[in-house]
Order: C-alpha cells, then sequence, then structure tokens
C-alpha cells in the first residue's frame, strides 16, 4: 500500500475563476487581483476589491484546502461560489475496491428525513470522477432550508489519496444556474506529468 502524498493537480479555468491564494500576503493579493479583474471586465476598482478580500478570509478559514478558487463572472452581482480543492488520505477513508463507496458514504451522512445524495459519473483530464449533490434539510418546525452541497471526487491510489473539489449553496436556482460551471472546472482538472 502506498503512502499518502498530494497529487501534483493542474486545473483549468476561464476568467470567470480567480485563484486564492492560501498563504502570503492577502492584502497585496487582493490589489492584484482586483486590477486584473478590472482591466479583464471593467468596473469599479473599490467595489471589486471587497470581492477577492472577503473571498480570500473564507476560502483560508476551515478545511485544509491545497488551491482555491472563487467563482465571480460578473463584479456587479458577486460572488457565485468558492470552490476549496481538499486531498483525502485514504488510509482514513479506505483503499479497497470500495474506496468510492466509502468516500461517498463520509459526505453523505444517512439521514431518514432527507433525499439520498445524487451521484454522478463524470470523465475528466484527471481520470474519472464522481458528482455528489447533496442537499440537507437545515432548521426546524414551519422554516426550513435546503442548502445544496457539491462536491467532486477523485482517487489517486498511485498517491493514496483523493481529492474533492467542495461548495456549497444557499440558494437552490443558484446552485442549479452554476452547476454547469463546476461540472467544466472538475473536467479540466488533471494530473501534472513527472518532469
Amino acid at each position: 500500500m502506498s503512502e499518502f502524498s498530494l497529487p501534483p493537480l493542474a486545473v483549468g479555468y476561464d476568467e470567470r475563476w480567480v485563484h486564492i491564494p492560501l498563504n502570503g500576503d492577502l492584502g497585496e493579493w487582493a490589489r492584484k487581483a482586483t486590477a486584473d479583474y478590472a482591466a479583464a471586465h471593467g468596473g469599479n476598482k473599490r467595489q471589486i476589491r471587497a470581492l477577492p478580500e472577503g473571498a480570500g478570509q473564507i476560502a483560508r478559514g476551515g478545511t485544509e484546502a491545497a488551491m482555491a478558487l472563487v467563482l465571480i463572472p460578473v463584479a456587479a452581482e458577486g460572488i457565485r461560489a468558492i470552490v476549496r480543492f481538499c486531498p483525502i488520505d485514504m488510509s482514513l477513508v479506505g483503499q479497497d475496491d470500495d474506496a468510492w463507496s466509502a468516500l461517498i458514504g463520509k459526505l453523505t451522512p444517512d439521514s431518514p428525513w432527507e433525499e439520498p445524495a445524487e451521484v454522478t459519473e463524470m470523465t475528466t483530464k484527471a481520470g474519472p470522477c464522481r458528482r455528489i449533490i447533496h442537499r440537507p434539510v437545515d432548521g426546524e418546525g414551519d422554516t426550513r432550508a435546503v442548502i445544496e452541497h457539491a462536491a467532486y471526487a477523485w482517487l489517486f491510489p498511485q498517491y493514496a489519496a483523493g481529492m474533492l473539489m467542495m461548495t456549497s449553496f444557499i440558494n437552490l436556482a443558484e446552485a442549479g444556474r452554476w452547476r454547469s460551471a463546476l461540472d467544466e472546472l472538475a473536467s479540466a482538472v488533471k494530473l501534472k506529468q513527472a518532469p
């Protein structure tokens, strides 16, 4: 059995996405990202700057991520999604023939009052991928909200690793609107070739 190591991924993305560095000077990066975005899309730099600054703060919090991207197709509409790429040590999940089931099971807790997760197989440049859409119900009584968690999962046995590309939406209409952008991003994920 291999020892866990971070898969060397490369992600191709278009001008709707902005790469968020997970370390370094956030303010300096936000200034540069704002200038680049304004040059490509136009708009008021002062208003635009709040978008990468806020996205950077969110992306740097929470789970251990190897990479983060923010979806800002039109500055006036604001941030549409923050996507984190998080590695998984498969020794903690399982590396046998049931690795997919074990990984998907960790992402979709079994709750009798919720719909089962939608799992769709996809082909990407990095190999087989599973898109997992989970819509848990949040709240109690008559005031319940349905949110959507979208995760794209890859297994890389040669690295004893999995990789998750994850985001969440609090609005199901927005989730539906931007799912194709997430699918395109996942399709562009590939393993870097060794030099």
